[in-house]
């Protein structure tokens, strides 16, 4: 039996997914019948000679049948991102969404190890949410044969996917995509979670992390998973609000409430700046770098009307919450940040050498920065470039 749901859509898909599926039916057994009185009927003695059977052990519950949430219930922050964007009026060209481009799409994005595992899932729903006028999100979540979600597993392991836990799931982060169009630079990041034999693909150029909120729906819909060793983590501490795991407040607002913490720079700045900081420009790039959810992310906030030189604060988050920059007044040059775990970045400055300029500056230094969560600080290891002050 195949599931599937069609939703408005962009004529460039970012993202998809096969989509196909089987019902399960539980099976149940009936109670030994009971006499007119109430009691069960007493067992017959046995023959002269013969041997009673030993008794049967009772057999094992069946596990609860997986219930895949239903789109409009899949993913409450898409699902909340589309409404504003439709209520906007700007998404009058959308068109629909045609089952080629899905399937190309999703092997795109995904590659043939996400392909294979698909082609064995025993239950199958792709959703999909326009966000903006060049955002959008596709979601798929599958049910897996154990062999071939611990086959999957090892695959992404051994790839260029960044492991995380979320509460009872293990996730798997990447960027598949950059693309600059003349609105902006568009990010496609692919995203894998694991909740038991649940497997859920994000494939999304947004604004916003979509991670919590389908982990959220899966488990309202299977609260049994919360208690499970989804794929190789400790699992049992997880609900479906899992309260602290991630930032419900928007992006923008959390950025601006962090840069107002941040030591102005100038007053009377450009319009969309705060303190001197490009606050709009900072914003616009959070989706590259911010993750509501991560133990450690990242914001640039370059300088407002900046030159190639010009400093650029390395703003710091944990699971949304601003907790530091990188230095006291901002770094000359946007640095080069990269991520190496959920916990932990590296960050790649540029600076100028005696005799050099701007367009000549060959200067390096490599910085590490570690969330430690018993500190509740940034802790950083590496360099900086000379006179940079430390924050």
């Amino acid at each position: 039996m195949e599931m599937r749901t069609w939703r408005g859509w962009y004529r460039r898909a970012v993202a998809g997914g096969v989509l196909g599926g089987v019902i399960l039916l539980a099976g149940c057994s009936s109670a030994p019948a009971k006499d007119p009185q109430g009691t069960a009927p007493a067992a017959e003695p046995a023959a002269p000679g013969s041997e009673r059977p030993a008794p049967t052990q009772s057999a094992e519950p069946e596990p609860e049948p997986i219930v895949l949430p239903d789109c409009e219930e899949a993913n409450a922050t898409a699902e909340g991102e589309q409404a504003t964007f439709f209520a906007s009026g700007l998404a009058s060209s959308l068109q629909p969404w045609n089952y080629e481009t899905e399937v190309l799409s999703f092997a795109q994005y995904t590659g043939p190890s996400a392909q294979d595992a698909a082609a064995q899932a025993s239950q199958r729903r792709v959703c999909s949410w326009a966000l903006y006028t060049v955002n959008a999100m596709t979601q798929t979540t599958a049910e897996l044969p154990p062999e071939t979600r611990d086959s999957f597993l090892a695959a992404l392991r051994d790839s260029d996917y960044i492991e995380s836990a979320r509460g009872a799931a293990t996730v798997f982060t990447h960027v598949v995509d950059r693309v600059s169009t003349s609105i902006a630079q568009i990010t496609t990041t692919a995203t894998h979670i694991f909740l038991g034999d649940v497997w859920i693909t994000i494939i999304d150029t947004g604004a916003e992390n979509y991670e919590q909120a389908a982990i959220d729906a899966v488990l309202a819909a299977n609260p049994a998973l919360a208690d499970g060793d989804a794929a190789g983590t400790a699992g049992g501490d997880a609900t479906a609000s899992d309260a602290g795991s991630c930032a419900s407040e928007p992006v923008a607002k959390i950025i601006e409430a962090g840069v107002k913490r941040i030591a102005p720079r100038a007053e009377g700045a450009a319009s969309g700046s705060l303190g001197g900081w490009d606050l709009a420009q900072a914003i616009a790039w959070a989706p590259d770098s911010y993750d509501q959810c991560a133990a450690l992310s990242w914001v640039l906030l370059p300088t407002a009307q900046a030159t190639g030189s010009s400093p650029t604060h390395l703003m710091f988050f944990s699971r949304g919450e601003f907790v530091g920059t990188d230095s006291a007044h901002g770094i000359a040059f946007r640095p080069t940040v990269t991520r190496i775990s959920d916990d932990s970045i590296s960050a790649d400055y540029l600076w100028m050498q005696p005799g050099e300029i701007t367009a000549t500056a060959s200067g390096r230094a490599v910085s590490t920065y570690t969330w430690d969560a018993g500190a509740k600080q940034v802790v950083r290891t590496g360099e900086l470039p000379p006179n940079a002050s430390g924050g």
